[in-house]
């Protein structure tokens, strides 16, 4: 898991955005079906709270946060007159790092509510999706 999610989460900040991010998804998707040995027609919503990983767009707009957080303590980078003082945005459809400057993230809070308002199959088995489920740390 350690190999698969660095890899994947590696500069998740700068290309989170992207509309290519979807293909990472898919792969890690994969990486968590082989993780909680679901079989292919598990439901993905199925599979961060099978697999005890919060899902991939939560964990990236938490490194984005945190990133955003480490460059406005130190004023002195050169990125951050980039990012606090950043050209106005010409492109509709752009969606800058900067954007969500303000916004605090809670991975766990979001990840319980879009549990909440999913549909998923028998989402009554599971009450908060961050706890490990019964029988997860079986050899």
């Amino acid at each position: 898991m350690a190999l698969v999610y660095s890899a994947a989460e590696y500069c998740a900040p700068a290309w989170t955005r992207s509309t290519r991010s979807k293909k990472i998804d898919m792969q890690l998707n994969h990486t968590m079906r082989i993780i909680s040995g679901t079989v292919k027609s598990t439901q993905i919503q199925w599979l961060p709270a099978l697999a005890n990983i919060a899902p991939a767009d939560l964990r990236r707009k938490a490194a984005t946060h945190s990133l955003l957080n480490k460059i406005k303590k130190n004023p002195n980078l050169p990125v951050y007159e980039d990012i606090y003082q950043h050209p106005v945005k010409r492109l509709k459809s752009r969606n800058p790092m900067w954007i969500d400057i303000e916004t605090e993230v809670n991975t766990e809070n979001q990840w319980k509510s879009r549990w909440k308002d999913a549909e998923v199959k028998n989402a009554e088995l599971v009450v908060d999706p961050t706890q490990k489920l019964p029988g997860f740390d079986f050899p």
